[in-house]
């Protein structure tokens, strides 16, 4: 798992669009250098232990969100996607909030009836 991945790929997906010029510029050939370095720095995941508590750490940014499966402080699994067309247009606080409903979706097999899980958001109106 490479965290931002979906906004570090947009330029490349901007390419594949309909009726848009193949232009490789230097922006492409800056975020392919960067994906290499971001895949020869890959962190190594934790095997899943059931009695250990969970911590979700979920995440938006204008073009994605993401979430993080934590145990001990180490990552289980990561799960990320890109925003649609509509969930572009969505308040920050709302996109937040999807990256944790996405999170849950994602980790469902790991989370569900479990009452030893937390999560994280660096969006403060979430929490108050």
């Amino acid at each position: 798992f490479i965290p931002n991945l979906s906004e570090l790929v947009t330029p490349f997906r901007d390419l594949l669009r309909s009726n848009t010029d193949w232009i490789w510029s230097d922006l492409h050939e800056k975020q392919i250098q960067l994906l290499k370095s971001k895949i020869a720095d890959l962190a190594l995941l934790t095997p899943f232990d059931e009695s250990k508590p969970i911590t979700i750490l979920a995440d938006s940014s204008q073009h994605a969100i993401g979430a993080v499966l934590l145990q001990n402080n180490k990552p289980v699994c990561y799960a990320s996607r890109s925003l649609t067309s509509s969930e572009v247009n969505y308040a920050q606080i709302e996109k937040e909030l999807l990256a944790i409903t996405f999170a849950f979706a994602k980790f469902h097999s790991l989370v569900y009836g479990r009452k030893d899980v937390t999560v994280h958001s660096d969006h403060n109106p979430l929490t108050s």
